[in-house]
């Protein structure tokens, strides 16, 4: 599995805001100096290995938040916030949550080459499945960070932030990731 370069330009982008750029590079320096892909610049249409892209995300991990794993669910937040904000600002603007809930599998294509996002809007909750990543790709960067970035992106939408619930998951030796995100009412 590849991940698109939009998804290590979000990254930059966002420890770029919160720590500085500086300490961005360093840590990419860091990582490049055993993985030669991050060596030549990263453009929006280059393909990251999956396991070098995981590698360069736990190494902010461990850096900037001391190895918590659930950070990546901010980490997905700030990148829904950069995404929504720019280059896909259209799928936010309109506000209306079927049209959100429709484009997760547009978007998630936007940033992995392998597998899939569903999304099912059922009474007052969207449901979100990732299914057919790879068994080598399961981890908490693809269940938190994308559960992160449609939950900030249905709270952009709806101006509330939804209730999040797992219902299966990586995190929980599960084969798929499948979150219930309650919409309020008013």
């Amino acid at each position: 599995m590849d991940v698109k370069g939009v998804a290590f330009i979000a990254r930059r982008a966002l420890v770029e805001k919160l720590h500085g750029l500086e300490k961005f590079d360093a840590i990419v320096r860091e990582v490049a100096e055993t993985d030669e892909v991050f060596r030549t610049p990263i453009l929006a249409t280059t393909r990251l290995p999956f396991a070098s892209f995981q590698r360069m995300n736990q190494a902010l991990i461990d850096q900037l938040y001391a190895g918590d794993q659930r950070a990546n669910f901010k980490l997905g937040e700030l990148s829904a916030e950069w995404a929504f904000s720019g280059p896909y600002k259209h799928i936010v603007a309109n506000k209306n949550v079927d049209e959100f809930s429709a484009s997760a599998p547009i978007l998630y294509r936007n940033y992995f080459d392998e597998g899939e996002a569903k999304a099912s809007h059922i009474g007052r909750e969207i449901h979100l499945e990732l299914l057919g990543i790879p068994a080598s790709c399961h981890c908490h960067y693809i269940e938190y960070g994308i559960m992160g970035y449609f939950r900030r992106g249905l709270e952009m939408v709806t101006g509330h932030a939804p209730k999040m619930t797992l219902l299966q998951g990586f995190s929980k030796g599960d084969p798929l990731v499948h979150y219930s995100f309650g919409l309020r009412t008013a």
